[in-house]
């Protein structure tokens, strides 16, 4: 198994020094995305991860990270591949400063045109979402994935962007809700989505051996002030947002509109005028 300090050589020659994992990993889970340095200079950073599909269907996209190498399998390590590292992110815009409105819509219609690319290929997410607050209720309710499970992804990313214009500070629905292991921080987040969206009321859980298991036993009900949509409101996001959230945050996968349905409804178009 990979570990921090590993030094892996790929096709290229080049040697890539493991430094830390990218993502938080449960206890049975081992890390899959490797932040990692150029042995040579020890300063060039790369994204090293496992193979997917998706990343050599799409490789010629401009839209994904390019691969810059590849690491055989051996030993000590499985086939990898060597990305180019981002020096900026969505999230570093959105902590730098307040997004306008057009701004939002127009970085999040690019990333649903993407996804949208990638469900017409049928490639739907079918590995761990590492972000415990992008994760949707079927996911954490041990229901199959669809490619409306990417959707619900793609609306919290939406969520929390909106958020972010009302109190660049917070963190967005679902994000670091409390502290401790990462099984109990799942199973805070697993809670929460149960009570907000009522899970115990769709049969859709409830009629599911599996997931009707997971689901709490002993939650008091939710009052009418703290369900999620007033929360935001709260926060200052308005109405229409929360509205249109609500249709692209349904807890049954299979009424989620697809990428498609939300492109052409028209909503995210940039609306020309004097200030956003």
């Amino acid at each position: 198994m990979t570990k921090p300090g590993d030094l892996l050589v790929g096709e290229s020659g080049r040697k890539y020094r493991l430094a830390e994992p990218l993502f938080a990993q449960t206890s049975s889970t081992p890390p899959r995305v490797w932040k990692a340095v150029d042995e040579e200079d020890g300063k060039r950073e790369f994204v090293v991860k496992e193979p997917i599909q998706m990343q050599n269907q799409f490789k010629e996209s401009p839209f994904i990270r390019k691969m810059l190498d590849y690491i055989p399998q051996s030993v000590s390590n499985k086939p990898m591949m060597v990305l180019q590292a981002f020096e900026r992110s969505l999230w570093n815009a959105r902590n730098r400063r307040e997004l306008t409105i057009n701004e939002i819509k127009w970085i999040m219609k690019a990333v649903l045109i993407a996804v949208w690319t990638i469900h017409r290929e049928g490639l739907p997410s079918v590995r761990e979402i590492t972000s415990l607050a992008y994760r949707s209720p079927e996911v954490y309710f041990g229901k199959p994935w669809t490619s409306g499970t990417d959707i619900w992804s793609w609306g919290i990313v939406y969520c929390h962007l909106l958020e972010a214009r009302t109190d660049i500070t917070s963190p967005g629905m679902y994000d670091s809700i409390c502290k401790g292991t990462m099984e109990e921080k799942t199973d805070a987040v697993r809670g929460m989505i149960a009570q907000d969206f009522d899970l115990k009321s769709l049969p859709f859980y409830t009629d599911d051996a599996r997931s009707s298991k997971l689901l709490p036993t002993d939650q008091p009900p939710q009052k009418e002030e703290d369900w999620w949509g007033e929360r935001l409101l709260r926060k200052g996001v308005a109405a229409e947002e929360i509205a249109f959230l609500i249709n692209v945050l349904d807890p049954d996968p299979r009424e989620r509109p697809s990428a498609e349905e939300i492109i052409r409804s028209g909503y995210l178009e940039i609306i020309e005028t004097n200030s956003s």
